[in-house]
């Protein structure tokens, strides 16, 4: 299960609720959107969430901006630290994966491995890997 970092800022006790009782089911809880909201981080363990999601923005700031490698690894090892997975998503060249898998990013998401697609195109595309 989802949910984005705003979602989270709610500080809603039935969202809260909700949300443990799921895990209670054995649900796993990603945060999506990790860094693009206010980015409280008592939320990461007020929600024990397993999973964080790098906003795509970020991934592409690793190339383009003086700061934005410094701020992908830092969210990386944060994750680590937490014993959280860690996804990058938006992830579209080779170099974006080789950086990734070298900070030790666990998981992308992006057009490098492929674009949306229909559930038949799915099953015939994991077939052919």
């Amino acid at each position: 299960m989802e949910i984005t970092e705003s979602t989270m800022l709610h500080d809603n006790h039935s969202l809260l609720r909700a949300v443990q009782d799921l895990k209670d089911l054995g649900l796993a809880l990603s945060i999506d959107d990790f860094g693009t909201g206010y980015s409280n981080l008592g939320y990461l363990r007020k929600f024990n969430a397993d999973k964080l999601k790098i906003d795509q923005s970020f991934v592409r700031a690793m190339d383009q901006e003086k700061d934005g490698l410094t701020l992908v690894k830092t969210i990386i090892q944060m994750a680590n630290n937490l014993q959280m997975h860690c996804v990058a998503e938006g992830v579209e060249t080779d170099r974006q994966m080789a950086l990734l898998g070298n900070l030790g990013c666990g998981q992308i998401q992006g057009y490098h491995i492929s674009r949306p697609l229909r559930p038949e195109a799915f099953v015939h595309f994991l077939r052919s890997q």
